[in-house]
């Protein structure tokens, strides 16, 4: 999938192959399917190429808080290289952990159940951070023009879905919210964000569907194929 200029460009089978270590070659644009290792390959157009692979999931068991190996592949470095885990990071739950984002400032971001892991690459440190405490989550994580996104749900009876972007604000991560859906839609779930107002949402009874929130519009999405 191509991705604008200044973003990242994913390739289903990259042009680099990635020397062996502790997990197989990348080959799909999806995690790889294997016992508690996660991979992510990104291509920074052009400037390099790596490799990320950490835990699926990390968390504390008896208080004990487990060894977290991460490592980093550079195509243009030609070698692997452990990235440090920090410490106070107590309790990290990513079973979700195969949605990412990365947005242009050169961060991943990684949708964990009750809270997003960052990783930022030029600066090869990570970070966590809560979801908006202003209810119930119902989206992916979205790149939304470039900022993340969620969608949450709140007011009387869950009627009200405002989406909310993580924004840095003078060196301060917040998150804001930007506007709200319109409340006579029925949406259970957005998977996506496509750009220009367009987002594919699910409603639980009818199936995925469209919806343009600049033009107040929707489309059902006539697909046997299950969205991922």
């Amino acid at each position: 999938m191509e991705i604008n200029h200044l973003k990242p460009t994913f390739h289903p089978s990259p042009s680099h192959p990635f020397p062996q270590k502790t997990t197989p070659p990348f080959s799909q644009l999806r995690v790889v399917s294997k016992p508690a290792l996660q991979d992510f390959f990104i291509d920074t157009c052009g400037e390099d190429s790596v490799k990320l692979t950490l835990p699926e999931c990390m968390s504390v068991w008896g208080g004990v808080v487990p060894q977290v190996r991460v490592e980093l592949y550079s195509v243009n470095a030609g070698s692997w290289k452990e990235i440090p885990f920090p410490k106070e990071i107590p309790y990290v739950d990513l079973i979700n952990l195969f949605r990412c984002v990365f947005v242009d400032s050169g961060v991943f971001y990684f949708q964990g159940k009750k809270e997003i892991m960052s990783f930022d690459l030029h600066n090869e440190v990570f970070a966590m951070y809560q979801y908006p405490d202003s209810g119930e989550r119902m989206s992916d994580v979205l790149d939304f023009d470039g900022s993340i996104a969620v969608i949450m749900k709140s007011g009387k009876m869950g009627s009200v879905l405002s989406l909310w972007t993580f924004d840095d604000i003078g060196g301060n991560f917040s998150w804001t919210k930007k506007f709200n859906i319109d409340p006579d839609l029925k949406i259970d779930y957005v998977h996506l964000y496509l750009g220009d107002g367009l987002f594919l949402a699910q409603d639980y009874g009818v199936g995925y569907f469209f919806y343009n929130d600049k033009k107040k519009e929707n489309k059902k999405l006539v697909s046997s194929e299950k969205v991922r």
